[in-house]
């Protein structure tokens, strides 16, 4: 070989060796910079075999849990195949009676029995565990808890095993082949069809502003009405919403069904007579909604009838008909530098005035402080009503309650043509979940449509936050919007040792003075003064601490900087500032004022923090505020405005706030108009106005309409009623609407 042959291969050499290192580079580089789909696997588990589980939540040292109850000798048993490695089994045991203790053991699929570990029960009071497991990625394995007693042997007592969950390391996810399905109104058949429609007799809310009904088309006995669908899509599915009357005084007579069919197969026969009936004062007509699948006519035309069958005596007539598609949308991956993630925090029962941030001193509430402190706080929200069903369906919505109708009548669902936030969310591709302790949220209301993931349990904020931290892994790999609903600190007041400790635990002398009006008994002031002071105040503690660990968790991801958090109070709650306690039985300042609180991307932008706005503004304000700061809706067709700062300042505005009788809750009937330090408050069953001056404050307000009356509140009282009138009439015109649901 001579020296230029020589020195080529050198050369060639050294070009290999520089691409290799160049290879090899690139590809750590990419590595780095790549989207890791990586998610820890938390699986939640239940028993493989019968064991009977609790009814409601155990409470064990002021702390509530849904438990799995194994009495000693007996043994329950979780089947999982383990989807990572480094996996381990997360818990929580306590018992009641007895002396029980635990044996936590591991059964492989060839019968192989591995004793993990066993322990006394905790008495009274939950205590967390963590065990590792000796297993490998994708092995099936028995993992079993059986209650012994206390020596080793089955005997007396009963051990308690709650929240039992599998984590192991990452598994590999395509975000891009896992499209969320989220509903969403395809076509509304009765919106534009050239078909002669009438009013309705009175609904309950029209008739208080001596009102027809709305808009139907109606349904004669044996005459069929028929619209027609062009194409229906995979997984569509239709509601139809039926008004239903009494025509006189006279009772209707024989059966009365609607009979809804297409391509003369039978999709409900729907009986309608019982629905007229008068419930109380109310005036004797019902809305109904009925939902069908529409999967055998997938790809092909529909043609929809729906014929009445009897009916003498009533009228029945159809205001919605709505198909219902599913709309898919790719999960968008999250992006260090530009994603965007939403957490909405809804706190029952929540008063601003015993947060610290508004200069309350006995309360601990620093996670909550610390937002206001780095974000936007609003001081005057003023919420529609005064218990947690209506006032939350507002804030998902983006309409009142005398729109959307949930809270006025018992039973009501949401209606199909109402959109909630969380299917804009899905809409837009963020992956959508809700965590939440109160019964608000579900099916029964509605409330539910749009989130792809549920739970919903009377379980302690701790427990609620834990089940959102399991849902966080794979989740946190995509831009996601998540709602914690909280049905804490409503009464009765029961909060845990360790945040009783975090309060005073002093009552407050001046309320006991009241109370002691009230009630004489020896030590009974006292005892409640201590309820609705030191225990409420612990329980706001609770939540404030849950809270903490879930942003932590964030902070843990690395996602606390890109996600916008809100949190919003549904109501707050009466403390005897007017010799009453509780919510929905009046609207005073104290029930329909609640706190709101956003920080993080697009809040700091606005000012330096922290940002306090003074302006009144209302609940659908704050549905709007979230849509356009979590980039989750733009909804110029709700009635609701973006409120300063973000949007113009309007301070001539009036805020209408309503209670109608409700079964289990209230029967007040109760409307309020709001502006600016004045309130005009209207009791409809006693027949008695006021018009207050709020400036002195909860229980201290002053009635300027009190003889001598000077003319120029008597002519404020008028056009505050004037503007609560024509607000009530443009509302009920233009809602949707508010069925019951009709079970087949």
């Amino acid at each position: 070989m001579n020296r230029s042959q020589r020195d080529a291969l050198v050369a060639a050499v050294r070009l290999v060796v520089v691409v290799v290192l160049l290879v090899v580079s690139l590809s750590w580089w990419l590595l780095q910079k790549a989207p890791d789909y990586r998610v820890d696997q938390r699986l939640r588990l239940e028993p493989a075999n019968e064991v009977e589980r609790t009814l409601g939540a155990v409470i064990l040292d002021y702390e509530g849990r849904e438990a799995w109850r194994i009495p000693a000798g007996k043994v329950a048993r979780f089947r999982v195949v383990v989807p990572g490695d480094g996996a381990h089994v997360r818990f929580h045991e306590g018992f009641l009676q007895g002396l029980p203790a635990l044996a936590v053991r591991m059964i492989r699929a060839d019968g192989e029995r591995v004793e993990i570990d066993t322990f006394d029960g905790s008495e009274a009071a939950w205590r967390e565990h963590r065990l590792e497991l000796p297993v490998e990625a994708n092995e099936e394995v028995d993992i079993e808890f059986a209650a012994l007693d206390g020596r080793g042997r089955p005997g007396l007592g009963v051990m308690l095993v709650a929240d039992v969950v599998l984590e192991s390391e990452g598994r590999p996810i395509d975000e891009t082949e896992n499209p969320v399905i989220a509903r969403a109104v395809g076509v509304d058949l009765l919106a534009d069809a050239a078909l002669d429609k009438v009013r309705a007799p009175a609904t309950f809310e029209s008739a208080v502003a001596e009102m027809p009904g709305p808009t139907c088309l109606p349904l004669e006995s044996g005459i069929a009405r028929t619209l027609q669908v062009d194409q229906v899509p995979p997984g569509a599915e239709l509601s139809i919403v039926l008004h239903v009357a009494r025509l006189g005084a006279g009772e209707p007579t024989g059966s009365a069904q609607v009979l809804v069919s297409a391509d003369e197969l039978v999709l409900a026969n729907v009986p309608v007579k019982h629905l007229a009936q008068p419930e109380g004062d109310m005036p004797p007509a019902r809305e109904l909604l009925v939902k069908a699948d529409l999967f055998h006519w997938v790809g092909r035309s529909l043609s929809l009838q729906l014929e009445l069958q009897g009916g003498n005596g009533l009228f029945v007539g159809v205001r919605e008909v709505v198909v219902r598609q599913p709309q898919g949308r790719p999960r968008r991956p999250f992006d260090e530098e530009t994603g965007l993630n939403t957490l909405l925090v809804i706190v029952d029962g929540l008063r601003p005035d015993r947060l610290g941030f508004n200069g309350y001193e006995p309360a601990h509430t620093p996670v909550i402080d610390g937002l206001a402190r780095s974000g936007l706080r609003y001081e005057n929200l003023v919420a529609p009503s005064s218990w947690a069903l209506p006032n939350v369906a507002t804030l998902l919505t983006g309409v009142h309650p005398l729109a959307h109708g949930l809270g006025l009548r018992p039973q009501r669902v949401l209606s199909p043509r109402i959109g909630t936030l969380a299917e804009s969310a899905s809409w837009a591709g963020f992956t959508t979940a809700c965590f939440t302790s109160s019964a608000v949220i579900s099916d029964q209301t509605g409330l539910d449509r749009g989130y792809e993931t549920l739970f919903g349990g009377p379980v302690s904020p701790v427990s609620l936050v834990e089940r959102a931290i399991d849902w966080l892994p794979e989740a946190s790999q995509f831009e996601w919007f998540l709602t914690l609903h909280f049905d804490h600190p409503t009464a009765p007041h029961e909060p845990l040792k360790e945040d009783l400790v975090e309060v005073s635990q002093r009552a407050d002398p001046d309320l006991v003075e009241r109370l002691r009006a009230l009630d004489s008994r020896p030590g009974a002031a006292e005892g409640v003064a201590m309820e609705v002071g030191p225990l409420a105040d612990a329980e706001v503690a609770g939540v404030d601490r849950a809270l903490g660990m879930f942003l932590d968790e964030l902070e843990r991801r690395g996602l606390r900087e890109r996600t916008l958090v809100v949190v919003v109070g549904s109501h707050g709650q009466e403390f005897y500032e007017h010799l009453g306690r509780g919510q929905g039985q009046t609207l005073w300042d104290e029930v329909v004022r609640v706190p709101l609180v956003a920080a993080g991307p697009g809040v700091s932008r606005l000012s330096t923090p922290p940002i306090v706005e003074r302006e009144m503004i209302q609940m659908t304000d704050v549905t709007q505020l979230v849509g356009q700061l979590g980039r989750v809706m733009t909804a110029d067709h709700l009635p609701g405005r973006v409120p300063p700062p973000l949007g113009p300042s309007d301070s001539t505005q009036v805020a209408h706030s309503i209670v109608f009788p409700y079964q289990g809750v209230t029967l007040a009937e109760l409307q309020a108009s709001r502006r600016e330090g004045v309130v005009l408050l209207t009791d409809r069953a006693r027949d008695a106005t006021q018009l207050l001056d709020l400036a002195p404050g909860p229980g201290q307000e002053r009635d300027l309409l009190a003889p001598p009356a000077q003319t120029t509140w008597v002519e404020e009282a008028r056009a505050l009623e004037d503007a609560f009138a024509d607000w009530y009439r443009t509302t009920i015109l233009g809602s949707a609407a508010r069925p019951v649901r009709w079970v087949r």
